[in-house]
């Protein structure tokens, strides 16, 4: 398994399943059940930086060069 998520989707894959995980507490149904797949999703694909889509799609954020990761050139 490659990583195919970069540092700047990561932290808003993180993100956004904090945010549904804190959703989904006061819903109900049907709602909480979306609301708690998509902040699983998200925690999974941004933790193992390995997305299933991505590689589907052929896309590869994890070879850019991004503003969290530490700068290439300083010594």
């Amino acid at each position: 398994m490659t990583r195919n998520v970069g540092s700047t989707e990561r932290f808003v894959r993180v993100g956004i399943a904090v945010v549904a995980a804190i959703a989904a507490a006061p819903a109900s149904g049907w709602p909480r059940a979306a609301l708690r797949a998509v902040a699983t999703a998200g925690l999974a694909t941004g933790l193992t930086r390995f997305c299933p889509v991505n590689q589907a799609i052929g896309r590869d954020s994890s070879r850019q060069l991004s503003p969290l990761d530490p700068d290439p050139i300083a010594p």
